[in-house]
């Protein structure tokens, strides 16, 4: 069996369309022109193959996942949620990692609502504040003492907004959320994955790397250390400004992990993942002339949260990626990734990130 997710609310609009050509179709021809159907038809015609170009139909072949554990960071809403609700729905135990537990337990509900009764997975909500590193420390201590399994790692929290806000740790807070949070996460965790090994670590990252840049010495390092200028500089000057980064960040690292998990932890693979253009709330923080393309695009071309976590799932459950780690996956298959780095870029990250954190 498959799993097949379900379509955004564009599809409701496709619909929408096609009753609005049918009625042109039908009505008194005396009453619509022949310019009016042609043009509705050919809108139709145009929003329809737009949106299985830029979000095409998504499914991925069913794993039995019984006696596996998963980790999903930001899992009470959007991609991380619908990922919790699939990899719980084929078997696993998945710790729904989220800063607010009340929420967290809501999202609980309603995924364990709609499993079928068949299903043997479960779900457990645990705290997690990815804006404080000692949030993220308690985490790890509180899964290395349960003696739990990790199957799966899938670092998807994330923030994205346009102003300045730095966290208790002093650090700016997509970078902190974003990036170096998950990197203090995967490494506190990577023994754990090792002994469970095969298992899998999955970096969901966006096609806003592209836009992204990591030049250390040009404003890294600064961005880094809170540097209010650089930062305004970096969002108006640059489309996805200091998120894009972030989310380059993420894959670049999970490429440099994979090249050193090949001596120290063959058995775990590290990918990162787009989860394609979905219909969730994240980004509110974009800038007005994007916010109004978002909606104005969004209802017509995004697909729904359960579509984006498709290829998330894929990547941390498909056996037709083993063996390609490092690899960039979108549309559950690996592609080539949008933006080009030196690998000095990656050392610098690698080595500046656990210095940060205060890693080996």
């Amino acid at each position: 069996p498959r799993e097949k997710g379900s379509m955004a609310v564009g599809e409701s609009v496709l619909a929408a369309f096609a009753v609005a050509v049918g009625a042109v179709a039908t009505s008194d021809p005396g009453r619509i022109s022949p310019q009016t159907a042609m043009a509705v038809g050919l809108l139709a015609a145009v929003v329809g193959g737009m949106r299985l170009i830029i979000s095409p139909p998504l499914s991925v072949h069913e794993t039995d996942l019984f006696g596996k554990t998963a980790i999903v960071t930001g899992g009470n809403s959007g991609v991380g949620k619908e990922t919790v609700r699939v990899l719980a729905k084929w078997g696993a135990t998945v710790i729904l990692a989220c800063r607010d537990v009340e929420k967290g337990e809501k999202a609980k509900a309603e995924i364990l609502g709609s499993l079928p009764k068949r299903s043997r997975g479960s779900v457990l909500v645990w705290c997690l504040d990815l804006a404080d590193f000692s949030s993220v420390r308690r985490f790890c201590s509180r899964f290395r003492d349960s003696g739990r399994p990790l199957h799966m790692l899938i670092n998807n929290g994330g923030v994205r907004h346009n102003f300045l806000q730095v966290t208790t740790d002093g650090i700016e807070e997509h970078y902190q959320v974003n990036h170096l949070s998950h990197v203090l996460l995967t490494m506190e965790l990577l023994p754990m994955l090792r002994s469970s090994a095969p298992s899998r670590i999955v970096h969901v990252s966006s096609s806003a790397h592209a836009f992204g840049e990591i030049e250390a010495r040009a404003y890294g390092a600064e961005v880094l250390n809170k540097d209010k200028a650089v930062f305004e500089m970096s969002m108006k000057n640059r489309l996805e400004g200091v998120y894009g980064d972030t989310k380059l960040m993420q894959v670049v690292f999970s490429e440099e992990l994979q090249s050193r998990l090949k001596a120290i932890a063959p058995g775990v693979e590290s990918f990162s993942v787009h989860p394609g253009f979905v219909a969730t709330n994240f980004g509110g923080g974009d800038t007005r002339w994007l916010q109004t393309m978002l909606v104005l695009t969004r209802p017509l071309l995004a697909r729904s949260a359960n579509q984006g976590a498709m290829s998330v799932v894929y990547a941390a459950t498909s056996s037709k990626v083993k063996g390609l780690g490092g690899g960039y996956i979108s549309d559950c298959k690996v592609v080539k990734r949008g933006a080009i780095s030196k690998g000095e870029d990656a050392r610098w990250l690698w080595e500046e990130s656990l210095r940060i954190l205060g890693l080996p």
